[in-house]
């Protein structure tokens, strides 16, 4: 029998919930730090009684990942609990539990999907011992919340030797990822990519040094960043041989395709996700599922159903236009999707960047973009956020001819701002975490899109 404090903490939880979104907060956090405030050991109790549990955790791609591998449970029709709403840290995820949870079922035949933010997985780890860790990649990102990438690299590495019998699901391009699985005794699966056109879409690399003897690294490819087919010609590490990977990558602003190899056996995927890195992200969310018991066959033949989150890649229209929303959290995810949009000429777009603490307050990191590649196919760039008048100062002094740049802080009236200046058909936003937030929330008033927590 529970305590009383038990059914207390779920019942005001799931009513936190449901005032939240009532009142059109989200309901994403605070009702689950409610209930661990009535009873702390909430989140390990609920958490206990799922049947399996897979973290995905890293600096970018966790709520697209974590989206895959819930599309994919949701066409086989298996239970899942998932903090779909983005929500990474642990009140989020016990918000999540706490709302699939009731009385009469006790989650002992759901799967849980939670996506981890990075500085709280150690701590996640304690309370529910996952069957599946997930680690997309790691890039510089909120360094003063974060610190240097490779000491998270070292955190990671003391999970994965304190829990030999989790499955880690590891990217081989990326060196730091691979250095936590790298000579441990533990179930250990890698994804990656072979892809033809493989190039640095900046000079910017997080690490050029092997984690292990600090000697550079040798590439033979170089996909973005120091993500690739690497090699230390000093102590030997280099880049596993992945156990699933994907070719013949064909990637744009609406869609993907490719084939992938796994176990001798070749498949052709198509999924309308955008970019390169979210082959990396279908890769991941295969392999994860996989992990639990689900033939690839079965998965692959549920990708037809995984949508954009939203911000990333999301699609929407106004005033007449079509409106891109893509999120960008630092150098790395920003450089991608200035290649992603790399075969459009005379674009219009909206930059929006704030420096709230989800953001990370620090934004030297504007100078680490490649800008000027951006700048190039841009007919006009409208700055805006928090920290407009940085990011028009980054593309002054990059260079782009101040006539065609405007600066408006409130990001509505950016966007109505671009509309209004636009001769094309296409706006394309790239906006930070919380500019994004704020910007769908401002949207969502206008009726244009849906709260994201039904998304």
């Amino acid at each position: 029998m529970k305590p009383l404090r038990f059914y207390t903490s779920v019942l005001l939880g799931k009513l936190a919930v449901r005032s939240s979104r009532l009142f059109r907060f989200g309901g994403t956090s605070y009702p689950g730090k409610l209930a661990l405030s009535i009873y702390p050991s909430i989140l390990k109790e609920l958490g206990e009684k799922l049947k399996l549990k897979v973290f995905i955790t890293g600096t970018n791609g966790k709520t697209t990942t974590a989206r895959v591998i819930a599309t994919i449970l949701e066409g086989l029709g298996t239970e899942f609990v998932h903090n779909r709403a983005g929500a990474n840290l642990i009140r989020g995820v016990c918000t999540s539990l706490i709302e699939r949870y009731s009385f009469r079922d006790s989650l002992c035949n759901a799967v849980g999907v939670f996506e981890i933010d990075e500085a709280n997985l150690r701590l996640l780890v304690k309370d529910i011992k996952p069957d599946t860790i997930v680690i997309t990649n790691l890039f510089r990102d909120q360094l003063d919340r974060y610190g240097e990438v490779d000491k998270l690299a070292g955190i990671f590495r003391g999970i994965a030797e304190a829990n030999p019998d989790v499955t880690f699901i590891v990217n081989a391009d990326d060196p730091l990822v691979s250095s936590v699985t790298y000579n441990i005794p533990i179930n250990a699966l890698y994804f990656g990519i072979d892809y033809k056109n493989e190039e640095s879409y900046s000079s910017i690399a997080d690490i050029r040094s092997c984690p292990f003897c600090d000697e550079t690294l040798a590439y033979s490819k170089r996909y973005m960043g120091h993500q690739g087919v690497f090699e230390c010609l000093a102590c030997g590490f280099k880049r596993q041989e992945p156990d699933i990977v994907a070719y013949n990558i064909n990637s744009g602003l609406d869609s993907s395709s490719f084939d992938i190899l796994f176990k001798d056996k070749s498949f052709h995927i198509d999924v309308r996700l955008p970019g390169i890195y979210n082959v990396y992200n279908t890769l991941s969310a295969l392999l994860s599922c996989y992990s639990i018991g689900i033939p690839i066959e079965k998965s692959i033949e549920n990708l037809s159903n995984v949508r954009t989150a939203f911000g990333r890649g999301e699609r929407l229209n106004l005033k007449g236009k079509t409106v891109y929303i893509l999120l960008a959290k630092n150098p790395a995810s920003f450089n991608e999707i200035i290649q992603l949009l790399s075969n459009k000429k005379d674009i219009v777009v909206l930059l929006i960047i704030n420096d709230n603490i989800q953001d990370g307050m620090d934004v030297s990191w504007l100078w680490d973009v490649n800008f000027e590649a951006l700048m190039e196919r841009s007919s006009l760039i409208v700055a805006s956020g928090r920290r407009a008048y940085d990011m028009a100062l980054r593309l002054k002094y990059g260079g782009f001819d101040i006539d065609r740049l405007l600066v408006e802080e409130n990001s509505l009236k950016a966007l109505e701002l671009a509309i209004e200046k636009s001769d094309r058909d296409e706006i394309f936003v790239i906006p930070t975490y919380t500019a994004m937030l704020e910007l769908r929330k401002k949207l969502e008033s206008l009726g244009v899109t849906k709260g994201f927590w039904k998304d």
